[in-house]
């Protein structure tokens, strides 16, 4: 009878074997299949109707140079090319059909393949890429596919990685989120423009990516996420698209080369920006912010050491700004302020390490309008000190009060929430069983250099 399946493990550690061309009656492999088959240069596929999956960790930490994926290939299992470091191409089958076909790659798929080149399919496969696929594939440099699903720190530490094009997808079936940490410490990374069918993008998407100069943000993107361009030290200009609700926690901290940031005031529906949200942006010299941002969180400009002007700005239709606070600290080492003028709007304003309280004026007000909050810090005597003046007396005498308090409260670049660890614990399958033990049954058995089955 034909072939029809080898089961998991079944040439595991053979570390002599060097090529092997499997029938086309194949249509099952197990797990592990060729597990540690360290001296595996070549597999030839069957080319059939029949074999729709690479398995689980099939080809893990072999020496596989090149792989091709027959047509009816559909899914690449977790950890099926884990740690090939030899690897360096993958071939898709072409299709001339004309309709779109969709492939999977599952979770650490090619994770740590790091002489792996490119990533190119033809352009009628359009991929799902599961967490940590390519991570830490250090020779990665160009990507170019239909893509409709991306998962957490899928390209992390693809420290070569110049060019990820995104190719369009006319079936409606598109891309809507970006997992989180997806291009972490790709620091290649030169431009990304987001489809307009992108809503999220993840935590640290971008962080630390050093060479990315040029952005372009979906139209459809609803928050800027912690960390997601935070340290982008080539970025030069960003703007905000409308649907953009809210700035998160440090998103665009140390991108030290940012000089202009701009948002669709006409129609924004921002409402908040986050705590260091801007912080370190050592570039900036002017800020216009959105009429329908009520708050400027702590620390958003802190250390913006080049910030002259802060603006707020109207509506399209002459509607007043809806800031109702300035947190502590949100101008902390922004030296070089030499105006800001708050708006009537304002409720609640906090002194604490601002750096020169006299460049501040007031938009005129409402007769029963309440009084600004001022949150001063700590004084440094009794308020029947001799040191010490409230606010609005040193405003109306246009005296400088004092620049700062004692603490710095520095907000300081910071990571995206982690890297991914050494992600698989390659000795155990799916049923939690040790392929260890699989491989010392198999001990004993005579070294093998050829198979022609």
């Amino acid at each position: 009878p034909d072939l029809y399946r080898i089961d998991e493990a079944a040439f595991q550690g053979c570390d002599e074997l060097q090529y092997v061309t499997l029938p086309d009656s194949v249509g099952i492999l197990g797990h592990a299949v060729f597990h540690r088959c360290t001296n595996l240069r070549e597999v030839r596929l069957p080319e059939n109707q029949r074999l729709a999956q690479i398995p689980d960790a099939c080809f893990s930490y072999s020496g596989l140079q090149r792989i091709h994926l027959p047509r009816n290939v559909v899914s690449i299992g977790r950890n099926a090319f884990y740690h090939c470091q030899y690897l360096q191409t993958v071939v898709y089958h072409p299709y001339e059909d004309g309709q779109v076909h969709v492939r999977y790659i599952n979770e650490r798929a090619f994770m740590h393949c790091t002489n792996l080149l490119e990533l190119t399919p033809p352009r009628v496969i359009a991929l799902y890429i599961e967490d940590f696929a390519f991570h830490g594939c250090t020779l990665l440099a160009r990507v170019t596919s239909i893509i409709r699903y991306l998962g957490q720190q899928a390209f992390e530490g693809c420290t070569n990685l110049r060019r990820f094009t995104f190719l369009p997808f006319a079936n409606g079936d598109t891309l809507r989120d970006i997992g989180n940490s997806c291009f972490e410490r790709c620091t290649a990374l030169e431009q990304i423009t987001i489809p307009d069918s992108v809503v999220r993008i993840g935590l640290g998407c971008f962080n630390q990516c050093y060479r990315l100069h040029t952005v372009h943000l979906g139209s459809r993107v609803e928050i800027i996420p912690s960390h997601a361009f935070a340290s982008c030290r080539s970025l030069t200009t960003i703007h905000i698209p409308t649907p953009v609700q809210r700035l998160d926690l440090n998103c665009f901290i140390g991108c030290d080369r940012l000089r202009t940031v701009t948002f669709d005031t006409v129609n924004s529906v921002l409402s908040a920006n986050g705590v260091g949200a801007f912080s370190l942006c050592t570039a900036l010299q002017e800020i216009v912010i959105p009429h329908t941002v009520e708050r400027i969180r702590a620390q958003a400009f802190s250390g913006c050491t080049a910030l002259r002007r802060v603006t707020f700005a109207h509506g399209p239709n002459g509607e007043p700004p809806e800031c109702v606070a300035i947190e502590e600290r949100a101008f902390q080492r922004c030296e070089n302020l030499a105006e800001l003028e708050l708006p009537a709007s304002l409720v609640t304003f906090s002194t604490v390490e601002f750096p020169d309280i006299s460049i501040i004026t007031v938009a005129p007000r409402p007769e029963d309008a309440e009084d600004i909050n001022w949150e001063t810090p700590t004084p440094p005597s009794s308020p029947e000190g001799p040191d010490y003046e409230p606010v609005m007396v040193m405003l109306e005498q246009g005296q400088a009060g004092p620049s700062s308090a004692d603490g710095q409260g520095e907000a300081g670049p910071s990571s995206a929430g982690g890297g991914a660890s050494e992600a698989v614990a390659m000795e155990e399958d799916d049923d939690g069983r040790s392929t260890g033990a699989l491989a010392r049954a198999a001990e004993g058995a005579p070294p093998l250099s050829l198979i022609h089955i």
